[in-house]
């Protein structure tokens, strides 16, 4: 993986240690979930998920945590609506976003 990619995920034990010590003082009746989106690429699933596991394992306390891991239909189904990319990225850059093809198998990764 190229190291300048990798800026976030090294930054996840600890922000994940961070959560669980917040979370661990909201008591018991506050249901607090962390939830970490990442890329698949062309990485193994298995690999990326088990590497996340064994970073959430070593927190103490561990906060409730759910790996989401975007595939490339997932990336399309997001892009597939265009003027709620633009509402929420209102600095993207409109040309790109224009010749997305919906549903086009064209690598949306």
């Amino acid at each position: 993986m190229i190291q300048k990619k990798r800026i976030l995920l090294d930054q996840i034990p600890r922000l994940l240690r961070g959560y669980g010590q917040t979370h661990a003082g909201y008591g018991d009746d506050y249901q607090a979930t962390v939830i970490v989106v990442c890329d698949l690429d062309d990485k193994c699933l298995k690999t990326v998920l088990g590497e996340l596991q064994a970073v959430l394992d070593i927190c103490d306390p561990r906060p409730k945590t759910r790996f989401c891991i975007a595939i490339e239909e997932d990336e399309a189904w997001f892009l597939g609506d265009i003027p709620a990319i633009k509402i929420a990225y209102p600095k993207a850059e409109v040309a790109v976003i224009d010749t997305y093809v919906n549903d086009a198998i064209c690598g949306t990764w």
